[in-house]
């Protein structure tokens, strides 16, 4: 089983799930263990943010 974040135009996760065989999608991001807190994350392509509480600034999560 993998498990991928699935990230909109502007790099936000919006889903996360956990298929049968790998994807090789540039929206999808395989992350090593089922994690709903990427949830509403931003991926840089290298780690991923998180709004800070005045909701507009993305710090590390």
């Amino acid at each position: 089983m993998k498990i991928y974040a699935q990230v909109d135009a502007n790099k936000v996760c919006f889903s996360v799930a956990q298929l049968t065989s790998e994807v090789i999608r540039a929206d999808m991001i395989e992350l090593p263990a089922y994690d709903e807190q990427r949830l509403g994350q931003r991926w840089t392509g290298a780690a991923w943010q998180k709004l800070d509480v005045d909701g507009k600034t993305w710090i590390p999560a």
